[in-house]
């Protein structure tokens, strides 16, 4: 047996010979069949659909052993009706189904269907539904429908909803409610999001209270496995892998923090991100919004830098990127409103357009010599001068004399610092190295710009190091830092 589902455009089941390939049509709903589940016992199959065309959410029980032989049923009829061939929103929405020993379990998002036709105008609020169908009385009088919310807030709708069987008697229905945010913790941009969740057993009656965590909705479906309730989810510099006591309700998670396929991240208490690994950047930068299931609000209006770096970008100062790593993508750390200084090692290659733009207080930026591209606007402000309109880069760059940074800066309006010119003569030599070991013993204090341009070692720290290094590229032992 083979299920179609093709968006909003209908339902088409066909029935396949395994042996000789032939297939029948069993079932079609052409009339707007937006989604549809599937589900099986020893003596039948269960479709779920939420049909446009019928105006309701639809279960129908097929024979296993005749699928011509088949009841239909609605389980929450909806308000409004056809006038034309065009969809007519439902304001509500299908989401899942199990099957108990006794009872299909269907789960969605609806409206208060009986005031459908101010849905609209009053910005009516979802809420959960669940219907509760015996098997043994298959029919629309037998189904219960109970409500698992009861939201009142205007324009209330959800982006995840999932009920995962634990037994026949026993089911977790677990939401995330649409635009609920809070403050990150653990260093997991995901975070922010807040996991809703419950227990029910068979006849749809709440087990225990209602469960929330810092945690997303699943990306998969989740597996139970002994006592848990076992899932992952992720964004584009996260992946968190979940699990969910069925007996306690106590979430736990393990978090990895992706900045490319060998790259990871970590954000200390001082405000520096430090990338890791080796390889491509590959945190997508741009935003991607996640809408509602179901909702009366007409469209949404959001920000392109709603991204995966969103929770992290006011609470950084420094970024930090390590040896191995060797590109950064167009717009990756554009809009780090507090961002200050970024180091870049001597593996780094590429750095893209835009690539720290808007960054407005970024005022120091090394980039070592094996940089060989640098995109339009890697450093911009964000601002125009009010003289002549000209792009204003209040970023320094430190790099090595004759570099390919030290000649994309001078043809882009970019200050340059050489890297080693603490005294700030426009020379690297031992007068540099005395300043640096000056500062390392006490008997000076380098600003901030100098201690960026001593530390040519790379290493957050200015000591003997570093003007022994200034020392060996003075005498011409290394050709840069």
């Amino acid at each position: 047996m083979i299920v179609f589902g093709q968006g909003h455009q209908g339902f088409l089941m066909i029935e396949v010979d395994e042996n000789t390939l032939k297939g029948k049509i069993i079932k079609c709903n052409l009339g707007h069949s937006f989604a549809q589940y599937i589900d099986k016992n020893d003596k039948n199959i269960y479709v779920l659909e939420q049909s446009e065309g019928n105006r309701s959410t639809d279960l129908t029980k097929f024979d296993k052993n005749n699928l011509k032989s088949y009841t239909k049923i609605s389980v929450l009829p909806y308000g409004g009706h056809r006038t034309s061939a065009w969809a007519v929103a439902c304001y509500a929405s299908v989401d899942g189904m199990a099957l108990s020993k006794n009872n299909a379990l269907c789960i969605g998002t609806s409206i208060d269907q009986s005031k459908y036709d101010s849905a609209r105008s009053s910005s009516l609020p979802h809420n959960i539904y669940l219907t509760v169908t015996p098997m043994n009385n298959f029919t629309e009088g037998s189904t219960k429908v109970k409500w698992l919310t009861n939201y009142s807030s205007k324009g209330k709708a959800f982006t995840g909803l999932e009920i995962t069987k634990i037994n026949d008697n026993k089911f977790m229905i677990s939401w995330q409610e649409f635009e609920e945010s809070q403050k990150m913790t653990d260093n997991d941009t995901l975070s922010i999001h807040k996991l809703h969740y419950i227990f029910v057993d068979e006849n749809g009656n709440k087990i225990g209270k209602e469960y929330t965590a810092s945690a997303s909705f699943s990306d998969c479906k989740p597996i139970v496995k002994g006592n848990k309730v076992v899932y992952y989810a992720s964004n584009e510099n996260m992946v968190d892998f979940y699990t969910i006591d069925t007996n306690t309700g106590k979430l736990s998670k393990v978090v990895y923090r992706v900045a490319g396929d060998n790259a990871t991240w970590n954000l200390s208490k001082d405000g520096t991100l430090t990338i890791s690994g080796s390889g491509k950047i590959t945190v997508d930068p741009e935003a991607h919004f996640i809408g509602p299931l179901s909702s009366t609000a007409g469209s949404y209006v959001y920000s392109g830098s709603d991204n995966a770096w969103k929770p992290i970008k006011e609470l950084v100062n420094k970024i930090v990127i390590e040896n191995g790593i060797t590109s950064i993508p167009d717009k990756e750390f554009t809009g780090f409103s507090n961002l200050t200084e970024v180091t870049l090692p001597n593996t780094m290659k590429t750095i893209g357009k835009e690539a720290l733009a808007h960054c407005y207080y970024l005022r120091r930026v090394l980039v070592p010599a094996s940089v060989t591209s640098i995109g339009e606007d890697a450093f911009w402000s964000g601002y125009y001068s009010t003289f002549d309109d000209s792009k204003i880069n209040y970023a320094r760059i430190y790099t090595t004399k004759n570099s390919y940074a030290e000649s994309w800066a001078k043809k882009n309006n970019v200050t340059t610092k050489l890297l080693g010119d603490v005294n700030d003569d426009g020379k690297v030599n031992a007068k540099d190295a005395r300043e640096t070991l000056r500062n390392y013993v006490g008997t000076a204090k380098l600003d901030d710009y100098k201690l960026f341009a001593a530390d040519v070692n790379n290493d957050g720290k200015v000591n003997a190091k570093d003007a022994r290094k200034i020392l060996q590229y003075y005498v011409g032992t290394i050709k840069d830092f």
